[in-house]
């Protein structure tokens, strides 16, 4: 068997999705949304980002284990791979921004990632959604198809 000395991107993503990882341990029976890829997730606005990175044919991994700098654990909803240039962008969802104590500890894992160089409009995304604005489903696939694909829609 031959192994390529160049990986095609389409070999490159491939692999990169098929590769095994640690993910989040935490309350796996709260994983009760399934989606087309056939993973349960824990949210109807999961399900609908991670539906939508599949149909936009976007390779990502659900809650995939992250260490920081600091050497603490995280879990970002997800790991998505921008295969043009090979590196791997987060991809956070926000979804109780009504509760306080949830939006402080989205403030503080926002610090910890930036301390980690990881920030907002680089190398992480952001979705947010509260009780009066829900999930901008639209604005999202045209931010997901400009930056991974450059097709405007």
């Amino acid at each position: 068997m031959v192994n390529p000395y160049i990986l095609t991107d389409e070999l490159y993503s491939a692999r990169w999705e098929a590769k095994a990882y640690r993910t989040n341990p935490f309350n796996p029976d709260g994983k009760i949304y399934e989606t087309r890829k056939g993973e349960m997730v824990r949210s109807k606005s999961e399900a609908i980002l991670a539906d939508m990175l599949y149909e936009l044919g976007i390779p990502y991994h659900y809650e995939q284990e992250l260490r920081l700098k600091d050497k603490k654990l995280r879990y970002p909803d997800f790991t998505l791979l921008k295969v043009k240039t090979r590196e791997e962008i987060y991809l956070e969802h926000f979804g109780l921004l009504d509760d306080e104590q949830y939006r402080a500890s989205c403030i503080d894992k926002l610090d910890e990632y930036r301390n980690s160089g990881i920030y907002p409009g680089k190398n992480l995304l952001i979705t947010v959604e509260s009780k009066d604005n829900p999930l901008d489903i639209g604005g999202t696939r045209k931010m997901l198809k400009d930056i991974f694909t450059g097709n405007r829609l």
